[in-house]
């Protein structure tokens, strides 16, 4: 692969190389929806900042995020640098055959402290929506995709640019659990829910 040849992309996102072969350059597209690059790194941030073995996170873990002095400038679109995640086992919480491609005990122990990040999220004001899950060769699983979370702001859910759901089905998308939402609390459930 040269440089600059992408090594993953999505519908708002590129990921490419970086000089050093253990960090990627995530770059937004120029009409990409969702949250701005510099949305999405705070969020990563915030993100590594909780999952932590000091807090008691096993499993679940947020890739590591370059400083910003190691990234590199030169004026043009918006990036920034993360660790290299293996992508090639991915996990979706709410798809039985994903689910039964691995332990029991990762599958429990994934879908425990995904709950209490939600919940740690949502304490300080985020609301982690459309993000992806993929096991590590050390079973370690790293949660990715910053760029769907909702925010509270002034008590109102504010989603990202260009993204719409109806909160009923908030917690019907794959990358949560069966029963995600009783198990968080039902955080949602008001009389005004369309």
């Amino acid at each position: 692969m040269t440089d600059g040849q992408s090594i993953d992309s999505g519908a708002n996102g590129i990921i490419l190389p970086s000089p050093t072969g253990n960090l990627v350059r995530k770059k937004m597209r120029r009409h990409a929806l969702g949250n701005s690059i510099e949305t999405q790194m705070r969020l990563h941030q915030l993100s590594q900042s909780i999952l932590r073995d000091e807090n008691n996170y096993t499993t679940l873990r947020a890739p590591y995020l370059a400083p910003p002095q190691q990234m590199a400038g030169g004026g043009g679109p918006p990036e920034y640098w993360m660790e290299r995640i293996d992508t090639s086992h991915p996990l979706w919480l709410g798809d039985h055959d994903s689910v039964n491609c691995y332990s029991t005990n990762l599958i429990q122990d994934v879908t425990n402290e995904l709950r209490r990040y939600w919940l740690a999220m949502w304490e300080r004001g985020v609301v982690p929506w459309d993000f992806e899950l993929y096991v590590q060769p050390d079973n370690s699983v790293v949660l990715l995709d910053f760029d769907k979370y909702a925010e509270m702001v002034n008590g109102s859910l504010t989603f990202a640019r260009g993204i719409n759901i109806s909160l009923r089905d908030f917690f019907v998308h794959p990358s949560f659990p069966p029963e995600f939402g009783a198990q968080v609390g039902n955080p949602f459930r008001t009389n005004s829910i369309d």
